[in-house]
């Protein structure tokens, strides 16, 4: 999970992952597959994208998903790493 998406109030993101699946009849936009059903943002949360606009999510089964992802969109950039090892360094040691 990204850390755009950590921030996400759940309760809203649920609602809105609801609202979208319902007008995607419960299937997979991709394959039509119905089942593990997830929602993913265009635009992407990073550029911008409203986490909770309805027409900004895609209703795509687990496998669609993944594969719409490009591995290097998996991998943490830079930046990311930079503030993951400054906020472990930060951190009291464990005793």
């Amino acid at each position: 999970m990204s850390k755009n998406h950590a921030r996400l109030d759940p309760r809203r993101w649920a609602a809105a992952k609801r609202a979208a699946f319902e007008r995607d009849a419960y299937r997979c936009r991709k394959c039509g597959r119905a089942g593990r059903l997830e929602g993913h943002h265009e635009p992407p949360l990073r550029d911008g994208g409203d986490p909770y606009a309805v027409d900004g999510i895609v209703t795509y089964c687990r496998s669609c998903h993944v594969k719409r992802h490009r591995p290097d969109d998996m991998v943490p950039g830079r930046a990311e790493w930079i503030e993951l090892v400054d906020e472990i360094m930060s951190e009291p040691p464990l005793t």
